[in-house]
């Protein structure tokens, strides 16, 4: 013979463990409908990249990208938390020797592309991603990739 059950106490302890559970749960990460290679073209591939993280949220990467046949660098930081929603992104690239190649501003997907043509030459990149006066990231690379 079973014993009684109250029912109203078991669904309460149900739902009580799966909120718990839903708590317990890693947040999702968001879409971007972007992509490096659709920002920066086809033809460039990822040579380096910087993520940028701030109280363990993972806010964007920035990515350097090259193009052999073209001979050409391109740097793009794409955002990955609140996406669609209006923040400080941005993106640049100098060769050495060179006028900086920037782009920042408020944008809900991405900042870039900024190119430059650098064969044998070196280049230093950077990106960051605003969310709040608390929260944010930057990077400035070291000179680099020099041919």
């Amino acid at each position: 013979m079973l014993p009684d059950i109250d029912w109203r106490q078991a669904g309460l302890l149900l739902l009580t463990v799966l909120g718990f559970a839903v708590l317990a749960a890693p947040a999702a990460a968001e879409y971007n409908p972007y992509t490096p290679h659709e920002v920066c073209g086809g033809d460039y591939r990822i040579i380096e990249r910087e993520r940028h993280r701030d109280d363990g949220i993972h806010l964007g990467t920035t990515f350097l990208m090259w193009n052999g046949a073209a001979k050409r660098n391109c740097v793009v930081t794409i955002k990955h938390h609140r996406v669609g929603q209006p923040n400080y992104v941005g993106a640049s690239i100098q060769k050495r020797g060179g006028p900086i190649r920037s782009d920042g501003g408020v944008y809900r997907y991405y900042a870039g592309p900024r190119r430059v043509y650098a064969p044998g030459a070196c280049v230093r990149w950077t990106g960051y991603v605003t969310i709040s006066e608390t929260l944010g990231d930057g990077f400035v690379s070291k000179w680099g990739h020099c041919g």
